[in-house]
């Protein structure tokens, strides 16, 4: 499992690394070089296999769990198979059982998904509505799931959080 002190360094390595890569849109060796060494230095620090590809990071620790940001984020291989709205997955985080979704999309796609899981049998548990965010939780006898949203500039962020139960 990923440590807070953990993804404190891998966010600020993150962003080093996605600042360097950007400074030029074609491969060169002195990219590669730099690279190479920054997810070296990533390993290091975290303890597991870094990737950089397609202007994203990936994350897989020791005892298998990911952090996917930016071009690398997509749904989980294992994803448990809920629902999903429509948007663009800007991270993904997969840890013993619990997996965790950032998605670009809109209000309506959140509003979509929470209707989705109540018809798969899912009971809302709570709300809380604090200005642009909005959470709901709820749960199934297979998962728990949290399901934020909150405005932004285009549309919105929507973070999906499912806990399967034990």
């Amino acid at each position: 499992m990923i440590t807070i002190p953990q993804a404190r360094r891998v966010a600020g390595a993150a962003a080093l690394i996605l600042a360097l890569t950007s400074l030029t849109a074609c491969a060169n060796p002195v990219e590669q070089l730099t690279q190479g060494a920054i997810e070296g230095l990533i390993e290091q620090q975290t303890g597991g296999n870094i990737d950089l590809d397609n202007g994203g990071m990936s994350i897989t620790t020791e005892d298998g769990s990911t952090v996917d940001f930016g071009g690398s984020a997509g749904l989980p291989d294992d994803w448990p198979g809920l629902p999903v709205p429509n948007g663009e997955v800007i991270a993904s985080v997969v840890s013993d059982g619990t997996y965790s979704l950032t998605i670009h999309t809109s209000e309506s796609e959140m509003q979509g998904l929470i209707s989705s899981l109540q018809a798969e049998g899912f009971e809302i548990t709570d709300t809380m509505n604090i200005g642009e965010l909005n959470t709901t939780m709820l749960e199934s006898t297979n998962y728990r799931v949290s399901v934020a949203w909150f405005a932004d500039e285009d549309a919105g962020q929507l973070q999906y959080v499912v806990i399967t139960r034990s």
